[in-house]
Formats: C-alpha cells, sequence, structure tokens
C-alpha cells in the first residue's frame, strides 16, 4: 500500500508530501523545511524502479558440445549489493542488498542523471574461486515521472579454466607449474589444482608454464592470451593445453601413437605446446585459432640459482625474437614495447644494462651514467631521477613487475636507425635469477 500511495501522489502533482513518512521527508526534503537551504521542492522529484537480471556465466561445454550449469544454478539477486551515484560521482544511495532496496519501494531522487552499480562477489586483481559479478546502467529522472530500469548483472572479472590433454599429460611430469598474471595479481597452480583463478580486467593476461619433460628437459613457455583481441573482450576462458602429436614420446605399449619416429629428435626433447582458447557463452562457444608455442629462448639454460622452485620468468616484447620498427613507427610513439618480470619468490634484484650498435645513442649512455650495467631496485637519488625522465621506474610489487621502455622509445628513435639491447637479469630472494635480452631493432 505504501508503493502504490507514492504512486498516486507523484502522479497528482506530489503536492501533499507532508503524509510521507518523516524519514523520507528528513532524507529528500531537508528536514522537511521547503525555506531552509538547500531544500529539494517536491515538484523537482521523480521516481526509479529499479530491478535486476542476474545471470551466471556458462560452464565448460559437456560431452556432447552445449553449456551446461548455468540454467541449475542461478545467483540470488537479493544479495546483489546497490549503489546510486550522481553526476559528480557522488554517491547518493547505499543499498548493502537488494532486498533491502525493495523494502524501501520506489527510490524519489531529484531530477538529473545518475550512475546504477549493482555487484556481488570481491573484486580483486587476483584469487582462486572469486568471481565478481556486476550491472551498471545510466538513468534519467525526470520530475514528477517513475524510470523503470533493468539492470542486467553478469561476470565482470576474467575467469580462467584450465583443461589438459592426455598427450601433455604423457609428455610432461606431474611437477609442472603455472604462473598467470595480469599485470599486477600473479597466481601460480600446479598439477591437481581443482580452483578456478580469477582477474580483475586490465590490458593483459599472460601465463608461464615451468615443465619437465618425462624425458628430464626443463622447459618454459609463455603467451599473453590478449594477443588475440577477442579473448581481451570475453570474461569466461577456457584453455587445453596440449602438444604437436609428432612430440609426444615414443612408446609402444602406449595406443593412439601415429608417428613413432619424429622427423627431428629436437622435437622430442623441447616440445611445441599447443594452446587452444574457447570463449564460453550460454547459447555458443567461440573457438579461438591454435596457438603454437615453442619453448621460450634459452629455456633451460637462462636460469640458475640450483634447485630453486619457480625461478624468475622474463617475457614480452623483443624477447623471444627481435622487434623491428622503422624509425617513423618508433618515433610516433604508439608501440607498446614491455616485458613482465614474475618472480613467484619475491624480487631482490633486476639488473640491467643497455648496448647499442648506434654510436650517437652510445655516447649519450656514458654521458647518462647508463654505460654499465646498474640495479632498478638499488637506484642513488641521482639516477632514479635520471630513469624516470626516461619512463623507467623502479619495481614496486613483489612478484609481478613491467619494464616498460614504450616511452623511452621514440627518444631513442631520434638518434636512427640500429640495434638497441635491453639485458635483464632477475634474481629472485632465493638466489634463483633468469637473464633475457630485450632486442629493439630500428630501420630506416
Amino acid at each position: 500500500m505504501k508503493h502504490t500511495a507514492y504512486i498516486i501522489l507523484l502522479l497528482l502533482g506530489w503536492s501533499i508530501l507532508g503524509i510521507t513518512s518523516c524519514e523520507m521527508q528528513k532524507d529528500i526534503l531537508g528536514k522537511n523545511n521547503d525555506k531552509e537551504e538547500g531544500a529539494i521542492h517536491p515538484d523537482s522529484l521523480g521516481g526509479l524502479s529499479l530491478a535486476l537480471s542476474p545471470e551466471k556465466e556458462a560452464d565448460l561445454p559437456s560431452k556432447s558440445g552445449v553449456a551446461s550449469g548455468s540454467d541449475v544454478v542461478v545467483l540470488d539477486m537479493n544479495e546483489f549489493s546497490i549503489q546510486i551515484l550522481d553526476e559528480e560521482g557522488e554517491i547518493v544511495k547505499y543499498y548493502d542488498s537488494y532486498k533491502e532496496l525493495e523494502e524501501e519501494g520506489t527510490i524519489f531522487l531529484p531530477a538529473g542523471t545518475y550512475y546504477i552499480q549493482a555487484y556481488l562477489g570481491e573484486l580483486v586483481e587476483a584469487g582462486f574461486d572469486l568471481p565478481y559479478y556486476e550491472g551498471t546502467n545510466t538513468c534519467v529522472i525526470t520530475a514528477k515521472e517513475i524510470a523503470s530500469i533493468i539492470t542486467n548483472c553478469t561476470l565482470a572479472n576474467k575467469k580462467i579454466s584450465f583443461t589438459y590433454t592426455d598427450d601433455f599429460l604423457q609428455k610432461f611430469k606431474q611437477d609442472y607449474t603455472i604462473i598467470m598474471t595480469n599485470g599486477t595479481g600473479v597466481l601460480t597452480f600446479g598439477h591437481g589444482e581443482t580452483r578456478i583463478p580469477y582477474f580483475k580486467l586490465s590490458d593483459r593476461l599472460e601465463f608461464i608454464i615451468h615443465t619437465t619433460t618425462v624425458e628430464g628437459t626443463d622447459l618454459t613457455y609463455s603467451l599473453n592470451l590478449f594477443e588475440d583481441e577477442e579473448v581481451a573482450n570475453h570474461n569466461n576462458i577456457w584453455i587445453d593445453l596440449d602438444i604437436v602429436p609428432d612430440t609426444i614420446p615414443t612408446d609402444p605399449e602406449i595406443p593412439g601413437i601415429t608417428d613413432p619416429e619424429p622427423e627431428d629428435p629436437e622435437e622430442v626433447s623441447k616440445p611445441t605446446l599447443v594452446v587452444n582458447i574457447s570463449l564460453i557463452n550460454r547459447e555458443y562457444v567461440i573457438e579461438i585459432p591454435s596457438n603454437f608455442v615453442n619453448p621460450d629462448e634459452g629455456s633451460g639454460g637462462n636460469n640458475s640459482g640450483g634447485d630453486v622452485e619457480n625461478p624468475p620468468v622474463i617475457t614480452g616484447s623483443g624477447i623471444s625474437s627481435p622487434l623491428t620498427l622503422t624509425v617513423a613507427q618508433a618515433l610516433a610513439g604508439n608501440t607498446t614495447v614491455s616485458v613482465t618480470i614474475l618472480t613467484p619468490n619475491g624480487i631482490k634484484n633486476l639488473y640491467v644494462l643497455m648496448t647499442t650498435s648506434n654510436a650517437g645513442f652510445q655516447a649519450d649512455l656514458v654521458d647518462w651514467g647508463l654505460s654499465t650495467e646498474f640495479d632498478m631496485m638499488n637506484l642513488d637519488s641521482e639516477l632514479e631521477s635520471a630513469l624516470s625522465t626516461l619512463g623507467l621506474t623502479k619495481p614496486s610489487h613483489a612478484t609481478s613487475n613491467v619494464f616498460d621502455i614504450s616511452k623511452f622509445v621514440p627518444m631513442i628513435a631520434g638518434f636512427g636507425a640500429g640495434e638497441y639491447n635491453f639485458r635483464l637479469r632477475a634474481v629472485d630472494q632465493k638466489g634463483g635469477s633468469t637473464t633475457e635480452t630485450l632486442k629493439l631493432i630500428l630501420t630506416d
């Protein structure tokens, strides 16, 4: 009855607001005193009727190829928190739960534009079994009218599901470790992990896998999942790891091996990883063309530190192969040139050595005091300031950092064509270390 009474009053011109509850009057009219400074006249109010439509993401496809699970698992909209913000971004209404909002009924607000946010869960950079659902809307409240808004709420962080083919499990021992990062948060997991990784949305999503073949070769593979833009635009991602069939170990007792004699023995010791990515929607599945990933350059030979588990990993632009740009492209400053440095055991040192075939740039490195190896983790104030002007900042995260020279590249291009190398040596808190070189080649 209370809800109905409000609507009738609203349609009659809102002229007798005095019969509403004292609580509502104080909230909207400024202690029910029209003459009080800041008070809102009833004729300037409008109503908002808000409904939520939550939808759980689809599960992995069943053997029949049909997405399953979501039809029987329903998100409870009463568990969603709601906040309404004005055009300045200030919260004007907040409800711990949609149930609390329903008990209030129609929401009365001054005429204007509002931003509605409904959410469920905790949004963290990275975490296991931490889905975050969100729905947003913008609505315009008009005086003496009721706006009816339905807000759709869906998965709003990246959910990554891993599966492994029999061929993958035959080729590698069960001691493999997967490290995933969105550039800030990092998760590490291995064989037998049943929890689902979730990541806050960012401009990158990379995974590195440390493996040991059954023959005893230690290998590292890495891939930026956002190399395909379509992957970046979806949140429910399924990764199925496989290997190129010719690199499956030969064993006459294991059925299904069709090529017992690979042409190149190196393929057996360093197999090519096949990364199959599918984007799971309720009505359909998008299959991304497979990624064929070779072991990282120097894999098994550029790590030191004895038997340290999860040694540092360096991957990104210009690592596995040189990044080549024209001088004009580099001067434009539109190319991202960066590498991700993962140190699951915590970073201790990041040594950088810059070398070049360009005489002019080499001379300036000497003038800047940057012609010898330096440690980004232990900079004096003068050197830290000098590097900051070049866009190079001290690593600030224990387990995941980005060495980004994107702002430095246009300056380098001013020296002209040449080869510009940045040798990076990451050392972790347990003594493990990895060395890689970011190679940038500029051509006329």
